[in-house]
């Protein structure tokens, strides 16, 4: 109808929601494309909005194919972009963005940065979601520095800002988090009420990717309390996320866990 009408606009539009539906449904591939003819229309019709829309698109999903260094290249132009736009909601979400990209190419100092931006600009702009999600993430790089009892403050602080927001998905991937981080600090009684409440809020949300994450966690946590066919049960639950969602990173940890488990019951088996 769009084409017809000669609304390129529209055109733009309609391609940007095809590609936040593919997304959701765990279509990556597809879903990249919906986001670049977005883009090549965006640009055309020169549309701030839509080619700003559709660049953190295609670094959102080049981050879930495993393509990390397109992901920031995107994320990188977007935010050029807002921040000459001076658009401060635009600017927090690609800071987000840019922050998960930078903290899976292993760079905790830009990570770390990114997130404390984003942290700030969040709380001037009173938008609780970003707040919560910028003190997971900054959680999660001092988790990977090695500081679970710093992360562990973070992410209680993220879990209550999501709790007064009433944000069921920022208190989901919280609790993920302060299981993790439990697990790290070899608490796995701390971690077992939060993997548990993790598990019932992704249910919940119905978000996938907050799911598979969730039955990771309950299956790390299985298998340090060597429940080892709990944790089988976990992975096997876990599979057909993960495959449909094929988000590359979750695919490759899956695995490792699932070597690691049928490593771990056979030595305990005494195979």
């Amino acid at each position: 109808i769009c084409r017809r009408l000669g609304d390129r606009e529209c055109v733009a539009f309609s391609w940007r929601n095809e590609g936040g539906i593919l997304v959701s449904a765990g279509d990556a591939p597809k879903a990249l494309e919906a986001f670049s003819r977005e883009l090549a229309v965006g640009r055309e019709i020169g549309s701030v909005t839509e080619t700003l829309n559709a660049l953190n698109g295609i670094g959102v999903v080049r981050q879930i194919l495993g393509d990390l260094p397109g992901a920031r290249e995107a994320l990188l132009e977007a935010l050029t972009m807002s921040i000459r736009n001076q658009d401060q909601f635009g600017i927090k979400m690609e800071t987000l963005n840019l922050a998960g990209v930078l903290l899976s190419l292993g760079d905790l100092e830009g990570a770390a940065k990114q997130y404390e931006s984003a942290l700030d600009l969040s709380r001037k702009l009173g938008e609780s979601e970003g707040e919560a999600v910028s003190l997971v993430g900054a959680g999660n790089v001092q988790l990977l520095r090695g500081k679970s009892a710093q992360a562990i403050v973070q992410f209680a602080e993220a879990a209550a800002v999501a709790r007064r927001a009433s944000d069921i998905q920022s208190l989901t991937r919280a609790a993920i988090a302060m299981a993790n981080a439990q697990l790290a600090s070899f608490r796995p009684d701390l971690a077992r009420p939060a993997a548990l409440e993790a598990t019932r809020l992704a249910q919940k949300t119905g978000n996938v990717d907050d799911q598979i994450e969730a039955h990771i966690t309950a299956a790390r946590l299985a298998m340090e309390e060597t429940r080892f066919a709990d944790a089988e049960s976990e992975l096997r639950v876990t599979k057909p996320l993960a495959d449909k969602n094929r988000n590359v990173d979750q695919s490759t940890r899956l695995a490792t866990l699932d070597r690691k488990s049928t490593r771990l019951n056979s030595s305990h088996l005494g195979i």
